[in-house]
């Protein structure tokens, strides 16, 4: 799945949203350092153990973790 945007915060983590518009942010792990447009990532979403989350770059063999943000509403 592509990316439509990303950005990080002031940890230098990332938080990405995918073109499907979902939302996840990185919870640790080695800090990335992005530079292209970001459709031009294209990440894969697993489950990892214990009912966590990895995410992987196409063409890179490094995992991170990640947790799915939802929307807050109010």
């Amino acid at each position: 799945m592509p990316l439509s945007s990303y950005r990080f915060d002031t940890q230098g983590l990332f938080i990405v949203t995918l073109a499907n518009g979902q939302v996840w942010e990185q919870r640790d792990g080695p800090l990335v350092h992005w530079q292209r447009p970001a459709s031009q990532y294209v990440v894969t979403i697993s489950k990892g153990a214990v009912g966590s989350f990895n995410l992987t770059i196409a063409h890179e063999s490094v995992q991170y973790k990640v947790r799915r943000v939802t929307a807050r509403r109010g």
